[in-house]
């Protein structure tokens, strides 16, 4: 800061150029953080509204009776975990009415007998659920080959 004989007090240009530029450098640090937050953001709220999407599509089915699976949004759900309980629901070993659990038993029997004491799916390493998707779909290739 200059302090002239002449009472004149001030920055010099070398003085606020040198603010500015530290400045901008604050400035163009943060813009990588605030655009991935703006890109989370968007996509936190995109996924909502699929979430919603499907909540309403589902409710519709229940009203017309339809057969539905459970949902849950922002919940990720494991694909292989989903073809599990699908397969399970194909062969009969697991049971729905209206979209509504009704037994599962013959399911968790059959899996904690080839998983020594496991009783549910979601606790299967993504290995052991391979395997067990497999054997379902074994299992219902061998049914579909004897209607035939």
């Amino acid at each position: 800061m200059r302090n002239g004989t002449d009472g004149e007090a001030g920055f010099t240009l070398l003085e606020m150029a040198s603010i500015l530029a530290v400045g901008w450098l604050l400035v163009g640090s943060a813009v990588p953080y605030l655009a991935s937050g703006l890109r989370r953001s968007r996509l936190q709220s995109e996924a909502r509204t699929v979430g919603l999407v499907l909540t309403g599509a589902r409710m519709q089915a229940m009203k017309r009776g339809e057969n539905v699976i459970d949902f849950t949004p922002g919940k990720f759900v494991d694909p292989g975990l989903a073809e599990c309980h699908m397969l399970g629901e194909e062969l009969g070993f697991i049971k729905r009415d209206g979209g509504k659990l009704v037994d599962r038993t013959q399911y968790d029997n059959l899996m904690g007998t080839y998983f020594q004491g496991v009783t549910s799916t979601a606790s299967l390493t993504p290995k052991e659920r391979a395997q067990w998707a497999a054997m379902l779909r074994s299992w219902k290739n061998a049914r579909t080959r004897k209607a035939s």
